[in-house]
């Protein structure tokens, strides 16, 4: 008889951040952001950034600044935790606090309050979707 768990069992203590949960969440905070993009467009939002130039935010530049972070530091964190799964509580949190404090930056590079609010919704999103991709709040087992 047999008492040990796999890790497909949904009752197995949480060790290294999930691949689908990562893949849906980031897949929310896509659609969540696109839906960002069409209420501050209907709101008038002129959707440009000046970084250092004026650039245009549109749903290529929404889906790339979504997934792009997402899912390359989620996979990376992915591989590390697996031999780490401590690294994913630390990641998780510090993720989390980097999106957040960058909530400001939109106020500072675009150029309505309308596309400032727009793109600050954008950054409180994709922390969001961060931390439940990774799920600091979880203990990770212990080796």
């Amino acid at each position: 008889m047999s008492t040990s768990t796999t890790s497909l069992d949904s009752t197995a203590a949480p060790t290294a951040l999930r691949l689908p949960r990562l893949l849906a969440a980031a897949g929310a905070a896509a659609a969540l952001n696109l839906v960002a993009l069409g209420i501050g467009s209907a709101a008038d939002a002129s959707m440009i950034v000046n970084d250092p130039t004026p650039t245009e935010v549109g749903v290529a530049a929404t889906l790339g600044a979504t997934l792009g972070p997402l899912l390359v530091a989620g996979l990376v964190l992915w591989l590390i935790a697996k031999r780490s799964p401590r690294i994913r509580v630390w990641a998780g949190w510090a993720g989390a606090v980097l999106a957040f404090a960058t909530v400001a930056s939109p106020f500072f590079a675009a150029d309505d309050l309308t596309t400032a609010f727009t793109l600050a919704s954008m950054h409180i999103v994709g922390g969001l979707a961060w931390l439940a991709a990774t799920r600091p709040w979880d203990k990770p087992a212990t080796r």
